[in-house]
């Protein structure tokens, strides 16, 4: 990997920087508490946090916090690879699913090699191919907010080597039917690598498996997922990667170059986060009927919003920077779509004091001013 120049340097941390001090009030032990004053919507987590599983297994964890933790991470690895019915030899453990993104990047392009994505996505893949010198090539989203998969098509060029689609969409939380991203994936040349990034999967109306199913026959496809959304583990850090057996071995030799292994516990609760169905069920209802209740009220009182297929809801407010202040004055952080690109738009996600919280959103909804 090249050295980051200093124009890209600079750009990258005082990027880095905004976002850090945009986010100031998490910096204190004291937000880490059972009942925050704040009701924090701005990072898509789940609300309800971990299972009991996992917590049982942190809990017994704390005695070995001295003790390395596993470099194979087998358990995790046999367990996905069973959970989803394909070969371990298909999985790669990564430091949250960005971290798989970023190996991807770094593993298959060079410097001044294109990487294309849509305009509003979250900026972790900007900030990756910034990093190894690659140029990142946005694309807009169509008029309804869908990836726009023919104009990303129609910009692949002899220096494109990735096409990162993220599916659910972050930040608008739209989904393409998974025939749709396999006529895509057919069209694109053999030298250019897909990303598919499906962090919001098992939030998901209807869970397809049409692109895992043809993992092994297909060579420049690549899926990550990770623990930090439904499985309610963000603070542990566990993503993953799934492609061929040839890319998981590039892509391992690239993660041992720079050796950022997960923790123990990470591991080990992320393992047993994979089977605990009943804290999954209870998540995806819960993230269902909030869904459903916000949508309602924004009806009633004709707030536009898209109907999303992951754990947060875009709405209109008509100018973010603006009329973010009734929200604040609510202590709600959420995301400004300034931010990304929408500045009519916010993107919130849930908080578990459902009563309260849907009470409070009601109340900003009901403001005449929300609508200037």
């Amino acid at each position: 990997m090249s050295i980051i120049n200093s124009e890209n340097t600079r750009i990258l941390n005082n990027t880095y920087e905004k976002f850090c001090n945009s986010i100031k009030f998490r910096e204190g032990e004291d937000f880490y508490t059972e009942n925050p004053v704040i009701y924090e919507l701005s990072y898509n987590e789940n609300p309800l946090g971990p299972g009991t599983l996992a917590k049982d297994v942190i809990r017994n964890h704390i005695n070995f916090v001295h003790r390395y933790p596993p470099l194979g991470y087998s358990l995790l690895i046999d367990g996905l690879a069973k959970h989803l019915s394909i070969k371990p030899e298909n999985f790669i453990i990564t430091a949250g699913s960005v971290a798989a993104i970023n190996l991807a990047i770094h593993q298959f392009t060079d410097p001044g090699d294109k990487v294309i994505y849509s305009k509003s996505s979250m900026p972790w893949y900007r900030w990756s191919v910034i990093g190894c010198n690659a140029i990142p090539v946005e694309i807009p989203l169509k008029k309804n907010m869908h990836h726009d998969l023919d104009c990303i098509l129609k910009s692949i060029d002899s220096k494109t080597k990735v096409i990162i689609l993220s599916n659910p969409h972050n930040p608008t939380g739209l989904y393409i039917q998974e025939n749709e991203l396999l006529s895509f994936y057919k069209r694109l040349p053999q030298n250019v690598l897909l990303l598919i990034d499906q962090a919001y999967y098992e939030y998901q109306t209807n869970q397809e498996n049409k692109l895992i199913e043809i993992l092994n026959d297909a060579p420049n496809l690549m899926l990550t997922r990770t623990f930090s959304k439904i499985h309610g583990l963000a603070g542990l850090r566990v993503g993953y990667g799934m492609s061929t057996e040839k890319n998981i071995q590039a892509l391992k030799a690239k993660w041992l170059g720079s050796f950022p292994t997960i923790t123990a516990i990470s591991s080990y609760a992320a393992t047993h986060a994979l089977s605990d169905k009943e804290h999954l069920e209870k998540s995806y209802k819960f993230n269902q009927e909030i869904k459903d209740f916000i949508y309602k009220i924004a009806d009633e009182y004709e707030i536009k919003y898209v109907k999303s297929e992951a754990n947060f809801v875009l709405i209109n407010i008509f100018d973010s920077i603006k009329n973010e202040k009734f929200f604040t004055n609510q202590n709600m952080a959420l995301t400004c779509g300034y931010f990304f690109g929408y500045p009519e738009w916010v993107r919130l996600s849930f908080d578990k004091r459902k009563s309260d919280f849907l009470m409070k959103l009601t109340d900003i909804f009901k403001l005449e001013d929300l609508r200037k």
